[in-house]
């Protein structure tokens, strides 16, 4: 049987390829084998080719025997130059081998290549795979990844993935924000990498025992895609929910100005409607109660002018002064509806208001013929500075003082007792406010002044703490207590034109309660 022999070329004794160089050309890879030269210095100057194989033969547009025992340098002038070659001396030195993926232009040669390099027996085993379509299409795919990038950054809605957070039962506990855009993260308080990958409670502490936390769980057991509108750092978002594999994409925009807009179209509207109520009661009051006066005046101006015909009769005296006093009711009736309807026309200047000042300038001029004829006894509490209409805070506590003295119980020195505190927002009734904007702080008023007026005159029951507000009404005849019966109504009209509330207690035969609450 015959046997081969084998040269460095690879190559047998009979001229044939080698089985080793048949198994290197068939290797679907470049390969080849360099040793080093070295000058007197002992320093790598050039590398001369031991072996290589087809692929790297074609790819450099040579010949395995054109290359092989040949100088790199005579091959490839100037290759000392390359990074490639100082590869090759690097781990000839060290010993280290290196994998490096790299991209090479020159000599022809223009691609994205995989090298190893290793020593073997002082030479440099180099062998590489040409990666360049695999390479091309990463970063083709990184450039679409950074354009999609760069938009989603630049523009002005917030985008955040949610995947889901679950316990050791697989019951949803949480969500992880794994992908989000620059204006997620500026909404967040922080950078994109600062936010990225954190929990959805580290910005929304307790999300789980909320509305929106259940919102989020439906859309991810349901798939069925759902808005909602969210406060975060006093301001407010529109967020777009839709499921996204087995997490949520959660698209957001900011809606401040929308919300602030919208809460003041339905006051407005609530204002409107309010007022078209009163312009009702209004035209029931002038086709009803108005004319009652003007009848009488007229019919004793009648009854006047038939007793001067045959001369001035007994009677005549009696009938001029009750026609008087319906003409005096008369004018007290106009007076009142007219500052009635009033209150929302007058657009007055709000301004800062001292209300102690206000309510003992009242005692000290408007109220001190009554306070001087009743003996009346005010005390005044510590009261404090609002921003409101002047003239609409003094008639509002005139109207209250007032009414505190007038309904005194017989042989009894009225007490008025006028003091404050502060209260929230939850304290007040519920129904009695509108969501009105504080002028201090921009947001929806929560603090309120409470200022109470309490009396210990003749009361009334409780079932008519409502009613007395109402325009004309009465709980008590002309012949007891002088009045039109609108006084409370427009203090209640006042109060709510600045943000606020009144309510009123009372027992029977101990006195009244009147609570003004006017935002901080």
């Amino acid at each position: 049987m015959p046997t081969r022999s084998y040269s460095p070329s690879g190559s047998s004794q009979d001229g044939q390829p080698s089985v080793f160089q048949q198994v290197v050309n068939n290797t679907q890879a470049g390969l080849l084998l360099a040793r080093p030269v070295r000058d007197e210095q002992g320093t790598i100057t050039d590398f001369q080719y031991v072996l290589t194989n087809d692929y790297n033969a074609r790819l450099t547009g040579r010949t395995v025997s054109e290359m092989t025992g040949s100088l790199v340098s005579d091959l490839f002038p100037g290759w000392q130059h390359s990074d490639l070659f100082q590869n090759y001396v690097q781990v000839v030195e060290t010993g280290e081998s290196q994998r490096v993926t790299f991209p090479y232009e020159a000599f022809g040669i223009n691609g994205w290549f995989d090298g190893s390099f290793s020593r073997v027996d002082g030479c440099i085993l180099y062998s590489y795979t040409d990666v360049t379509a695999l390479k091309e299409a990463e970063l083709a795919q990184q450039r679409q990844a950074e354009l999609l990038e760069q938009v989603m950054n630049a523009t002005l809605t917030a985008i955040v993935v949610h995947e889901p957070v679950l316990d050791e039962a697989g019951t949803l506990i949480d969500f992880r924000l794994t992908q989000l855009n620059q204006m997620a993260a500026d909404i967040l308080g922080g950078s994109i990498g600062q936010v990225q990958n954190q929990l959805l409670s580290r910005y929304f502490p307790g999300i789980g025992q909320t509305p929106v936390f259940e919102k989020y769980r439906r859309v991810i057991e349901t798939g069925k895609p759902t808005r909602l509108e969210l406060p975060f750092h006093k301001r407010w978002y529109d967020l777009s929910v839709t499921r996204f594999g087995n997490g949520l994409v959660v698209v957001v925009q900011e809606i401040t100005h929308m919300h602030e807009y919208r809460q003041k179209l339905e006051l407005a509207n609530h204002e409107l409607k309010r007022s078209n109520e009163s312009l009702q009661s209004f035209a029931y009051i002038a086709s009803h109660d108005l004319q009652e006066p003007l009848r009488k005046i007229t019919s004793f101006a009648d009854l006047l002018q038939n007793g001067l015909a045959d001369g001035i009769k007994a009677g005549t005296l009696d009938i001029i002064r009750r026609m008087g006093e319906s003409a005096e009711r008369m004018r007290t009736l106009i007076q009142d509806l007219l500052a009635y309807s009033q209150v929302e026309a007058q657009r007055d200047a709000v301004e800062p208001v001292d209300l102690g000042t206000l309510v003992q300038g009242l005692a000290d001029e408007e109220l001190w013929g009554a306070i001087d004829r009743t003996n009346a006894q005010l005390h005044i509490g510590a009261l404090p500075v609002v921003s409101a209409t002047p003239s609409q805070m003094r008639q509002l506590f005139q109207n209250l003082l007032s009414n505190a003295i007038k309904f005194s119980q017989k042989d009894q020195v009225p007490v008025v007792t006028v003091k404050c505190r502060m209260v929230n927002r939850t304290e007040i009734p519920p129904g009695l406010l509108t969501p009105v904007v504080s002028a201090a702080s921009g947001e929806t008023a929560q603090a309120f002044h409470e200022i109470s007026v309490a009396d210990n005159g003749i009361g009334f029951e409780e079932q008519y703490a409502e009613r007395i507000f109402q325009v004309f009404q009465r709980l008590h005849g002309r012949a007891q207590y002088a009045g039109s019966g609108i006084g409370l109504a427009i203090c209640q009209k006042i109060v709510e034109r600045h943000g606020g509330a009144i309510t009123a207690v009372s027992t029977l035969g101990t006195g009244s309660t009147f609570r003004v609450y006017l935002p901080v």
